[in-house]
């Protein structure tokens, strides 16, 4: 039986999609009878260190360097740690992995050109008999000529180092599959996000849920990191307004928001920025409504575990048009969560959604498939078909 080892070169602490995705990769192995290891940077804290895991893995570290082309100053990686974190991988793999006499899978998912480089100069100083190499992407490269003729190259020089059947691309969407299957040359084999369905019927409600303060509110959660792409002008100018039935609605946003209340508005409720895995399910229960007001830009393509999260548990997530989410909306008869974020009837719209049995009806229809595809279930069947048609 084969040995899964996720390297997750990109993760600094629990918060994030990282932690709870590569443990469900871990949960999926052992479906199968398979063994998991995890090797993740030496400067990621974790509050509980699963069993197998590893922190030996050299962190990249960035530069700041003047853009000329436009404003303000970019990062690039230091070459230094690319060498470090390269020579991190082959003696973690020659010392905890190959002694296993195991075939061995080498999962990476969240990872950029520097990573990638780091792992192919790693690959030339490790013996590849048993080796397979499966590679996830979700975001949108393509977009980046630069960046993705590099990309190109170093698949090219990976290509030459693996055997096409032990070096597969994976992605976690059909769209994210098909662009990339044309970027590469190379089939990209469509994935579920194995975290998607994680119990949520047993988590523990924020004591604030039964607090007088939440009593008669329509709670909107806006979970995740505070970036633009994400609707933070969005979120932020619904704060601001008043008037109508503003408020109704209890906006729920991590503190880096640094929202604040206006007379007759929303009420407004800040949540760390950092919340462990238990309290974020109990939150994504207490919500009403998730919203999700991201750029068609940004998500035309790639997905949103934080939406697949919001489903499988039931919960109705609000979108923008033109993404992925909407797409997926689509397919199961909820358009009426896709939103104009602009309109003048938004909160009129939120509180609507809250309260139709309709949507609620049609989310837990989608909320079965969810649950059946995206999941550790789910994850494992996939794994169990890639292994059967490329290495078993």
């Amino acid at each position: 039986m084969p040995v899964v080892v996720s390297l997750i070169v990109n993760m600094f602490n629990e918060a994030g999609h990282p932690y709870p995705y590569n443990l469900a990769v871990g949960a999926a192995a052992r479906q199968l009878g398979w063994d998991h290891l995890a090797a993740y940077p030496t400067t990621c804290r974790l509050r509980s260190v699963p069993p197998g895991w590893r922190a030996c893995l050299e962190p990249i570290s960035y530069f700041s360097i003047h853009a000329a082309s436009s404003s303000g100053r970019q990062l690039r990686p230091g070459l230094g740690s690319i060498l470090r974190l390269a020579r991190s991988i082959v003696v973690y793999l020659r010392q905890d992995v190959l002694p296993r006499r195991q075939p061995v899978i080498l999962f990476v998912e969240f990872f950029y050109l520097s990573h990638l480089l780091a792992l192919t100069l790693a690959l030339l100083f490790l013996p590849r008999r048993e080796l397979s190499l499966w590679l996830l992407y979700r975001i949108d490269l393509y977009n980046r000529p630069t960046s993705l003729r590099a990309y190109q190259f170093l698949h090219r020089v990976l290509g030459g180092l693996m055997d096409d059947a032990h070096y597969l691309l994976l992605a976690d969407s059909e769209p994210l599959a098909r662009i990339f299957s044309q970027c590469f040359g190379k089939t990209v084999h469509v994935m579920p996000i194995p975290h998607g369905a994680e119990a949520t019927d047993q988590v523990c409600l924020p004591a604030w849920a039964a607090s007088s303060e939440r009593a008669g509110k329509v709670v909107c959660w806006w979970p995740g990191g505070v970036r633009g792409d994400k609707g933070l002008d969005i979120i932020r100018r619904m704060a601001a307004q008043n008037g109508g039935l503003a408020e109704r609605i209890c906006l729920v946003a991590a503190q880096g928001t640094q929202l604040t209340a206006t007379p007759g508005g929303c009420r407004i409720k800040l949540l760390p920025a950092e919340l462990p895995r238990e309290a974020y399910l109990g939150w994504l229960q207490a919500a009403d409504l998730i919203l999700l007001p991201y750029e068609p830009k940004t998500y035309a393509e790639r997905t949103s575990g934080i939406f697949v999260e919001a489903i499988a548990a039931g919960r109705p997530a609000a979108v923008t048009a033109g993404t992925w989410m909407a797409g997926e909306l689509q397919r199961y008869d909820l358009s009426e969560l896709i939103l104009d974020w602009d309109s003048p009837r938004l909160f009129e719209d939120l509180i609507r959604l809250a309260d139709s049995a309709e949507v609620r009806s049609k989310t837990a229809r989608m909320q079965a498939a969810y649950r059946d595809f995206h999941s550790e279930a789910g994850y494992a069947r996939a794994v169990r078909a890639l292994y059967n048609d490329h290495d078993g």
